[in-house]
């Protein structure tokens, strides 16, 4: 729900364009001074244009931002009483001034990265797949092996239709995926996604993997699949320090003994010494373990 928007003096120093909407991810560059005193200086906040209370920084600068475009610089003169709550005066470390004091403030819009279109169409297609889902008429056919083209007509539109929500809902979750990544933190640097970003891309799996379990012959969902599945940062735990593993990361892991056991073979008995294997070449291949069934049959 929007708040209503409080009232400040704010002067233009130079003017800018496309004025960002909600969910749009916007760059602003911010400095705060109070009785002439620098409480901030050119701190850079990044967040969705609505939703700044969520990325950490102060409502007010959400209102302010609103009104400005990209490019622009600005300077808002406003009571501390009317900019900020108790806890924000804290945050900006002017909690010990007078209620009536006046924050003075410059603001410049430096990036406006376009993620409402994004949210919007993957709402609308979120709402058509709940229109569709669990609909008999858009169920698989029967047989796996019955073509399409053999399915009565309105259930086929059905569920072509379906597989279109679930692909473009997919399409439109990479897009937001994407401009997560263009300006997320040092985390991503390292080649991991943020959790808000994986879960994005999970969700985006889901979607196209439904969408190909519906239409097999549908390349956009297949490409999507892939292209979410190259955007997964299960490989990332590869690249992480090894100071970084925990205990939970190797629960699930086999040791070299336990791997090739599983696969009915032990590892070589080391029987000679490095100084001997200059001179001297065994053959030191893996042995096969006898399992009882092998054994028994020998017996026999």
């Amino acid at each position: 729900m929007r708040t209503i928007m409080p009232k400040f003096h704010k002067i233009v120093i130079e003017t800018g364009c496309d004025k960002p909407r909600e969910h749009d991810r916007v760059v602003v560059q911010l400095a705060v001074q109070l009785n002439g005193e620098v409480k901030i200086a050119g701190q850079v906040l990044t967040f969705d244009l609505g939703h700044a209370e969520d990325f950490g920084a102060v409502k007010f600068v959400d209102h302010v931002v609103e009104t400005m475009g990209l490019g622009e610089q600005c300077t808002v003169s406003v009571p501390v009483s009317v900019a900020l709550t108790e806890s924000e005066r804290k945050q900006w470390g002017v909690d010990t001034c007078l209620p009536q004091d006046e924050l003075f403030l410059t603001f410049r819009l430096h990036d406006i990265q376009k993620a409402k279109q994004y949210v919007r169409a993957f709402r609308t297609y979120k709402l058509g797949i709940g229109f569709l889902r669990g609909s008999v008429i858009v169920q698989p056919p029967v047989s796996r092996d019955t073509p399409l083209t053999n399915v009565p007509a309105e259930s086929n539109e059905a569920r072509q239709l379906l597989v279109l929500c679930f692909s473009n809902a997919a399409l439109c979750l990479l897009h937001l995926v994407s401009l997560m990544n263009a300006s997320s933190d040092v985390n991503h640097t390292n080649g991991v996604l943020s959790d808000s970003a994986r879960q994005m891309v999970l969700l985006c799996v889901e979607y196209c993997t439904r969408a190909t379990e519906l239409d097999p012959t549908y390349a956009k969902s297949w490409f999507r699949l892939a292209k979410s599945d190259d955007e997964d940062d299960e490989d990332a735990i590869e690249k992480l320090p090894i100071s970084v593993w925990s205990n939970h990361l190797a629960a699930n892991m086999m040791s070299l003994h336990e791997e090739l056991e599983a696969f009915g073979e032990k590892m070589p008995e080391p029987n000679m010494s490095r100084s001997s294997r200059r001179g001297h070449r065994t053959n030191s291949r893996l042995s096969t373990i006898q399992d009882e069934d092998s054994e028994m049959g020998e017996m026999v």
